[in-house]
């Protein structure tokens, strides 16, 4: 099932971003995968939320997925085209407590 997914590499430690069946296919070298997650676009709230785990290549630590969006906080709204939005990195204990209702069943994180 295609959902909007993420990556960050290790070298460079960049997001990637798109809507893939499996997080492999946004990146081509799968050694430099650090992990993954999945994201949601709320327009109500202007808001792009970052959560969740690659089944292949595992959770990107919370303090890395900050500094690597912050780095690219413009690339990002640019890349989805959201200009004006946010941006929210959700701990699976914060996912389970929000009233966050995304299009990816939370038994898939």
């Amino acid at each position: 099932m295609k959902a909007n997914k993420f990556i960050v590499t290790k070298k460079e430690q960049k997001l990637h971003l798109g809507c893939v069946e499996f997080h492999f296919q946004l990146y081509e070298d799968k050694k430099d995968i650090l992990g993954g997650g999945l994201f949601f676009i709320d327009k109500k709230n202007k808001k792009i939320y970052f959560y969740g785990r690659s089944t292949d290549f595992g959770v990107v630590p919370h303090d890395i997925l900050e500094s690597v969006l912050k780095k690219q906080e413009k690339d990002i709204k640019d890349q989805i085209y959201y200009a004006g939005y946010c941006y929210t990195v959700l701990s699976e204990e914060e996912l389970a407590e929000s009233e966050l209702t995304t299009d990816v069943p939370l038994s898939l994180l």
